[in-house]
């Protein structure tokens, strides 16, 4: 399991160092500090949903229709009451 903690607070470092003094840098700053909350956020639900393990497969469903995750399976295929 990645360290989620361990990398928000090193991405929080980072911002810090960006987002100040003369030679800040506005853009990359205001990214870091979307890394550090998606690390934290992440690190939130892995240590209140007892995560230990990932599948890395990506769906998604709309409407009722499951879209294509990263891996390009379950393109366009309609997902019924029956089916998971």
């Amino acid at each position: 399991m990645e360290k989620y903690e361990e990398a928000a607070v090193s991405r929080f470092d980072d911002w810090e160092v960006l987002s100040k003094g003369e030679n800040r840098r506005k853009a990359c700053s205001i990214h870091l500090g979307g890394i550090y909350i998606e690390c934290l956020l992440k690190g939130m639900l892995c240590s209140q949903c007892s995560v230990t393990a990932g599948t890395n497969q990506s769906q998604w469903i709309i409407n009722g229709c499951e879209k294509a995750g990263r891996d390009g399976k379950n393109l366009g295929k309609h997902r019924t009451n029956n089916s998971k």
